[in-house]
């Protein structure tokens, strides 16, 4: 299947292509017949294939389409930058010097020059305000300047500019793919100006609405706003589970260690033996003492379970303690059991970060 955004870009640029070249018939039919193979090939995941038809049929081709086939079709992130500035110079089709330069400002995005791909969102939203990629351009330009901000400290000012372009996104209706994103942008720039309340209703209206491909970022970024809120554990468990192999969820243990830290409230009686798992033959580190460390609270005992069965897999011994939440019970995942709080710290950098997890000392 040919992706969206090919079909768009494809779409407009025969048309375009048609009314810049007077071309003989036979060599249109063959730039339609080349695209229509590269595509297919593309689509395959065949990009040597892809690419090896462009050069063989190059001399054939006008200069911005074969500059905007190798950008889409290079693997090397350099040198498809080459070819979709080409592609973007005033001779090409305006659709084809949209997206190219647009997809300079992805590539200098991606390659953390946020203050090099401002300039290209900048100038499609200019000369194409309402063009097929001026949604993902606005987008891009408010994170590129959220980004800056994150970098170095000074530059506050550019969390209003990614606010306006948000905003633009917001303006053009709840119904759009973007809205609930800008909503989650707009919590980040609330978050970095400290306004959590706000940060938190702006999640409210991106959890109702966004896509589930970007879910994880969203509940993530819930997590970070409001860790100690009722729906925390929900939150954290809809990761853990529901998207076990997204990037997101190998930084839970940093959204819970952003939180403040405050003193634990005291457990429960010891839950039932089914919401236990045995614990393997490892033996449990530990100096007799109350400190300990807290690698998960789940709303759910059957996925706290199943989280200290994973541990036990890479040998670390967990229990699970139940305590009272504001709606329900919580369970939490916990290791080890410490004289002091130095001691927690130290064995969790030995035994457990290198291993992948995140946790937080949590007390007696």
């Amino acid at each position: 299947m040919i992706p969206e955004g090919m079909k768009r870009f494809w779409g407009g640029a025969v048309a375009g292509a048609a009314l810049l070249w007077i071309a003989p018939p036979a060599r249109a039919v063959s730039a339609d017949s080349l695209r229509q193979e590269v595509s297919r090939l593309a689509s395959q995941g065949r990009l040597d294939e892809a690419l090896d038809q462009v050069e063989r049929n190059a001399s054939s081709l006008p200069a911005a389409w074969n500059a905007m086939f190798r950008g889409k079709l290079e693997l090397d992130g350099d040198k498809a930058a080459r070819g979709y500035k080409a592609a973007s110079a005033d001779s090409a089709p305006p659709q084809m010097r949209g997206e190219a330069l647009f997809r300079q400002g992805q590539y200098q995005y991606a390659a953390g020059r946020y203050h090099l791909a401002i300039p290209h969102f900048r100038e499609y939203l200019a000369r194409y305000p309402t063009g097929v990629w001026s949604e993902p351009s606005a987008y891009w330009m408010a994170y590129a300047c959220i980004q800056l901000v994150k970098q170095r400290s000074g530059r506050e000012a550019y969390l209003d500019t990614a606010q306006a372009y948000l905003r633009k996104l917001e303006f053009r209706g709840r119904s759009g793919y973007y809205w609930p994103l800008a909503r989650a942008a707009q919590a980040r720039v609330l978050l970095l100006r400290g306004d959590t309340v706000g940060a938190q209703r702006a999640l409210r209206d991106a959890r109702g609405k966004a896509p589930v491909e970007e879910m994880p970022g969203v509940l993530l970024l819930s997590l970070q706003a409001d860790p100690r809120g009722t729906p925390a554990g929900a939150w954290e468990d809809s990761l853990r589970w529901g998207y076990s192999l997204s990037p997101e969820t190998r930084l839970l243990g940093e959204a819970r260690l952003g939180a403040p830290r405050a003193r634990a409230v005291a457990a429960v009686p010891a839950a039932p033996a089914k919401d236990h798992v045995a614990a393997p033959s490892v033996p449990a580190p530990a100096k007799a003492g109350g400190w300990s460390l807290q690698l998960g609270v789940f709303s759910q005992p059957e996925n706290a379970r199943k989280f200290v069965q994973e541990l036990a897999a890479k040998k670390i011994t967990a229990r699970v303690e139940s305590m009272p939440g504001r709606t329900g019970t919580l369970h939490r995942v916990l290791y080890g059991s410490f004289a002091t709080e130095a001691a927690a710290v130290a064995d969790g950098k030995k035994s457990v970060k290198p291993k992948g997890y995140e946790y937080r000392v949590v007390e007696p």
